[in-house]
């Protein structure tokens, strides 16, 4: 596991209790790559599991949320609330980033190709109203910046078609198995066939 800091070069360690101790100690440290150590140390805390980690991570979500930055909050929505799978939390999360890149295609862009491409083939027919009412809500937010600002942002066909595809899954009231088998005919052929095992 690599670990960088502003401070110091890049350190490496092999046991994950000194990879979140280092990055603790580079939090503490370094003014200027605070959030992503943060991030680092929520992400791993994350995958550990461990309550030792708790009130750190904790507490640099609840600094990450607040930030309401877009590298914060994608992050946390990618590498923090995908992993425990808080899926209501990781949409309200990516939207909340998306608010201060709100002006450019590629913020929209990525956290679409986000939902479809790592968030879908995470989910079952128990998140499935969740995982379609999330990216519905964003689509909305989407609209709404469009209708009230100049500069239209576009996104490309491949991922107006998925969202086309969960608006007629939504307006249908198709079921959660027969909407799972028709979205994940959007993924990319290499998630098509690891959803499909």
């Amino acid at each position: 596991v690599w670990i960088c800091s502003a401070s110091a070069e890049p350190a490496s360690t092999t046991s994950a209790s000194e990879f979140m101790e280092t990055t603790k100690l580079f939090v503490r440290q370094d003014v200027f790559v605070q959030e992503q150590n943060k991030l680092n140390f929520v992400a791993n805390a994350a995958i550990l599991q461990k309550p030792i980690y708790n009130g750190e991570k904790n507490r640099w979500v609840k600094d990450l949320r607040e930030s309401g930055t877009y590298t914060a909050c994608s992050g946390l929505a990618r590498h923090y609330y995908l992993r425990l799978g808080e899926y209501e939390e990781l949409f309200a999360c990516s939207r909340q980033g998306i608010a201060q890149e709100a002006s450019t295609n590629d913020a929209w862009r990525l956290q679409f190709t986000f939902y479809r491409n790592d968030v879908l083939p995470t989910i079952d027919e128990t998140q499935f109203s969740v995982f379609v009412e999330g990216v519905l809500e964003t689509k909305a937010y989407l609209d709404t910046y469009n209708q009230e600002h100049i500069g239209q942002i576009t996104l490309p066909e491949d991922l107006n078609a998925f969202i086309g595809a969960v608006r007629e899954v939504k307006e249908a009231d198709m079921s959660a198995e027969d909407g799972l088998v028709l979205l994940r005919t959007f993924l990319p052929a290499e998630e098509t066939d690891g959803a499909a095992s």
